[in-house]
């Protein structure tokens, strides 16, 4: 057996109907996340070979000939339902992967994802606010309908804009999630609207608990530190990070983070920030 990994790397672009143009300001994070993905993730190629991929319900077709589109026909509804295809829409990826990640499509990669992600089978993200977010506390805020059955007295709270694994688990958790909104699907919580107001991040940690899965968190901060004893993370916030560098005078910051968020909230640094990213010698130089 061949000892390269084979990586099918995805995020998803839906919308509440199927064919629609792709609203510009998600079409604006498309080329900045694939840019950067193909620079730093997973990118030795002596030890990866990956495949970049967008499942979208839209018309839109990527126009970087690394990336592969794959239609869906999810029709969502809301924050909620919308947010939740990342941990549906994997069912659509093929049996051809030794792992599979799927991601925010509202994020670049500054730097390299450390090879330790592949210590276990499965990763996904601790919050931000991870003292301050009990699993039982958003539980009781989150969900009237969704239980977990398993001890939460120690756990807390997770993100699910970074989470993969082995194709077998993956392709396990994407059917468990399915059935799982397939259960709840017409309900309403707590006014939100659904089921749960962060449904893939609830049945990410139902599926891991319940079924005891062998995992590993990755770390988040929201902006560097450079007085922390440990000083690099998976996840932070792109905006916050730049604000807090001069403006950008100083973006020492991106050599700390795999993974920086929500670029749809700051197109004015954007792209900048994806050149210099693209500019910096990668290590496998």
């Amino acid at each position: 057996m061949s000892t390269i990994k084979k990586i099918a790397f995805a995020t998803t672009a839906e919308f509440s109907k199927n064919g629609q143009d792709i609203p510009e300001m998600y079409k604006k994070c498309i080329l900045p996340f694939f840019l950067t993905a193909k620079k730093n993730v997973f990118a030795n190629k002596q030890k990866y070979d990956v495949e970049f991929i967008l499942l979208t319900n839209s018309n839109y077709t990527c126009e970087l000939d690394f990336v592969k589109t794959i239609r869906t026909y999810e029709e969502t509804d809301g924050y909620s339902y919308g947010c939740l295809t990342k941990s549906l829409l994997l069912e659509h990826i093929p049996n051809e992967y030794d792992y599979m990640f799927v991601a925010d499509l509202d994020s670049i990669f500054p730097s390299e994802i450390p090879d330790s992600i592949f210590d276990k089978p499965f990763v996904f993200l601790d919050h931000y606010w991870k003292m301050s977010s009990t699993l039982k506390h958003i539980l009781e805020i989150d969900t009237e309908h969704v239980t977990i059955d398993a001890d939460i007295s120690n756990e807390y709270w997770t993100m699910d804009t970074f989470f993969g694994g082995t194709y077998e688990l993956m392709i396990n958790y994407t059917k468990f999630a399915r059935a799982q909104h397939n259960k709840y699907f017409g309900k309403i919580s707590h006014g939100h609207g659904f089921y749960s107001k962060y449904p893939g991040e609830l049945f990410i940690l139902k599926w891991v608990l319940e079924n005891k899965i062998d995992h590993k968190r990755l770390s988040a901060r929201i902006q560097f530190d450079a007085n922390s004893a440990d000083n690099n993370w998976h996840i932070g916030e792109l905006l916050q990070n730049y604000n807090n560098s001069n403006n950008g005078a100083d973006l020492e910051f991106l050599k700390h983070y795999s993974q920086l968020h929500n670029t749809k909230s700051c197109f004015d640094i954007l792209d900048r920030v994806v050149k210099h990213i693209i500019d910096t010698p990668s290590s496998l130089s």
